[in-house]
């Protein structure tokens, strides 16, 4: 039996590394996606991102090997919806977040 997620738009589940940061600092943070849609993605992280704050998501393009330049990147910019506590990684806070896009629908590796 199928579980009612009651979400608007399909997921797809993957976890691969992302970067983030606020549209105010050129700082990036280290995190790793779970799962995305068209109109969002949730994504873990070691920081805690205030529900409303816009920020800007670089995805990783599908290459091996890649090298970390400006041209490896997709970016995308998003609203905080949620930050939450979630178990520890190693000896280190975690946080899920999840995040909608503020650009029409990406198309995410689809």
């Amino acid at each position: 039996m199928a579980a009612n997620t009651k979400r608007w738009y399909a997921r797809s589940y993957n976890e691969i590394p992302i970067l983030f940061g606020s549209k105010e600092s050129k700082k990036y943070y280290p995190a790793r996606m779970n799962d995305k849609s068209i109109a969002g993605m949730s994504f873990q992280s070691d920081q805690f991102i205030e529900p409303g704050t816009k920020i800007r998501i670089k995805l990783l393009n599908d290459e091996p090997d890649i090298t970390y330049s400006p041209e490896a990147y997709k970016v995308y910019h998003a609203e905080v919806k949620w930050c939450k506590k979630i178990d520890a990684i190693d000896e280190f806070d975690a946080y899920g977040i999840g995040v909608r896009f503020n650009d029409p629908p990406p198309i995410l590796n689809q």
